[in-house]
């Protein structure tokens, strides 16, 4: 007949090519995935760390505000109240006097951006407290 039937012998050993292409097409997509899955959490992890630096160095200018609260009364720079500050980030420091009718009040917030975003890049951070000046 045209078509026969193939026969099977016990000491046949291998894989067709078709059955070789299947595997490499199923491991290349799961290579695919998880290599998603890496460049993701990547991301994630820097995303979170330059927040972290960012909480780190807008903490450290309040308390430095808290600790000399002679500086509340002129212009603020943030380059003159910290030693060391990250090199790829600027802060911002807004302050208002007399809150809630209380001349020793001020509110002080600190933002914290990326040196070099764009103008409508949302900051990194914002972060806010009140001091008491005596």
């Amino acid at each position: 007949m045209f078509f026969e039937e193939r026969k099977t012998y016990l000491n046949e050993k291998g894989l067709t090519l078709l059955e070789v292409l299947m595997a490499l097409l199923i491991l290349s997509l799961l290579a695919g995935s998880i290599l998603t899955i890496f460049s993701t959490t990547a991301v994630w992890a820097a995303k979170a760390r330059d927040e972290s630096m960012a909480a780190g160095y807008a903490f450290a200018i309040l308390e430095n505000l808290r600790a000399d609260r002679d500086k509340l009364d002129g212009v603020i720079d943030p380059d003159e109240l910290m030693t060391e500050k990250p090199a790829c980030m600027e802060a911002k420091i807004i302050k208002e006097s007399g809150v809630d009718g209380f001349p020793n009040l001020y509110k002080v917030v600190v933002t914290v951006s990326r040196t070099g975003d764009t103008p409508g890049t949302p900051p990194l951070l914002r972060m806010g407290t009140l001091i008491r000046k005596e």
